[in-house]
């Protein structure tokens, strides 16, 4: 399985980027709206081996191994935000927080966009890279997660309008308040943020911490539904789940 695997991905990712991945890998192609062909992810073949060895403390989360469907709607919002600015989003500055396996951030480059992608799981990070290097875009990929201050990101993207983006992290009060603080940093040095999830525990928690610690911030929400998305089990008894996924938008500035 694994040298099929490796096979479908020098096909479709090139034989040095997929040679150098440490892990089983899949390959989903996802239709984001409004861009005129499929984005090609790598993910992890097998989440739930990951997610056995994150609960026997051997790993580090593994969730964002795999697509979600908040970084779908997400992507399409980043499409929409680019038809408002001439069809694309060049001059700009997007960061990923969390970026998992990178369908947001490959979205923002293939729109002309300078990305910088963070992820405290290299994993993540290397199946992103890999990933861009396939669609011949660049994105700028770090090591760094929500207990680090944002002002460590913020002079790299100097001189630009800058957006900060995240979907599906919210999925631990801690998380919420963490992303909360980060986006409030985001917005003192000028930064826009949109933040999708699927989930829907967190959110009001992010969005009462986020009005707490700055509250001039503008917040607005919207709605959109993946349909028929699908997902592998994060556990050996989980099965894949397909089900038509309800995403809030959290818009922040």
């Amino acid at each position: 399985m694994r040298v099929t695997l490796l096979i479908v991905a020098c096909i479709l990712i090139g034989p040095v980027t997929a040679g150098r991945l440490p892990f089983q890998c899949s390959i989903r192609s996802v239709r984001v709206s409004g861009l005129p062909t499929q984005i090609r992810l790598l993910e992890a073949a097998e989440l739930a081996s990951h997610t056995a060895d994150y609960m026997r403390g051997q790993s580090i989360d593994p969730f964002g191994l795999i697509c979600w469907p908040g970084a779908q709607s997400l992507s399409s919002e980043l499409v929409r935000l680019s038809k408002k600015r001439s069809g694309n989003l060049e001059g700009m500055c997007v960061l990923e927080i969390g970026c998992g396996s990178g369908l947001c951030s490959l979205t923002a480059a293939m729109l002309g966009a300078k990305v910088i992608a963070t992820d405290p799981n290299e994993q993540a990070l290397q199946l992103l890279a890999a990933s861009a290097d396939s669609h011949k875009v660049s994105v700028d990929t770090r090591p760094w997660s929500l207990h680090q201050p944002f002002d460590q990101l913020a002079t790299e993207c100097a001189g630009r309008e800058t957006i900060v983006i995240a979907s599906d992290i919210l999925y631990s009060e801690e998380l919420a308040e963490l992303l909360a603080a980060r986006v409030a940093e985001a917005c003192s040095f000028g930064a826009k943020a949109i933040v999708a999830d699927s989930i829907g525990l967190y959110s009001p928690l992010f969005c009462t911490t986020l009005l707490k610690i700055r509250t001039l911030s503008h917040v607005s929400t919207s709605r959109d539904v993946v349909q028929q998305f699908s997902a592998p089990g994060v556990s050996t008894k989980a099965s894949t789940r397909v089900w038509d996924a309800d995403v809030e938008i959290i818009c922040v500035s």
